[in-house]
């Protein structure tokens, strides 16, 4: 989906059926997927990759939250919310096998999260002058 230029959103829902495909096993079976080894990774991609949409889902929810924040003008709590969806997002970035298709996007979307944060952070809780869109 990131492929066809799409766009993150657009991604999302193939991650997420995959996610649902691979929680037929035992070990998905709870509110949070089991923590992935990084050496797993090669022996479990299936579960590294339902893991990965996992962490993307919550980077959503959780930016969702932030770009929230960020147009009340409360920009130290939105900074906050875009370091903690950026970090999600490359946690899920991290479980993608090399070469996987949505890594990429995974990785510069997280960046551009980190990059508003720290624009908000340097505001010292002014409200932003530049809007999200510039960033994200």
């Amino acid at each position: 989906a990131l492929a066809s230029g799409g766009g993150f959103e657009a991604a999302l829902p193939k991650l997420l059926e995959l996610n649902a495909v691979v929680q037929t096993t035992e070990a998905l079976h709870t509110e949070c997927p089991p923590p992935v080894v990084v050496s797993q990774q090669t022996k479990s991609e299936p579960a590294s990759l339902a893991h990965a949409a996992w962490l993307a889902a919550e980077g959503l929810q959780i930016e969702e939250r932030a770009a929230e924040l960020d147009r009340q003008g409360k920009s130290e709590e939105a900074a906050y919310h875009h370091r903690r969806a950026s970090a999600k997002l490359a946690q899920a970035s991290s479980l993608c096998p090399h070469g996987y298709q949505d890594k990429a996007l995974l990785d510069e979307h997280s960046q551009d999260l980190a990059t508003r944060a720290v624009y908000l952070q340097s505001l010292s809780g002014s409200p932003p002058e530049l809007p999200m869109e510039n960033h994200v």
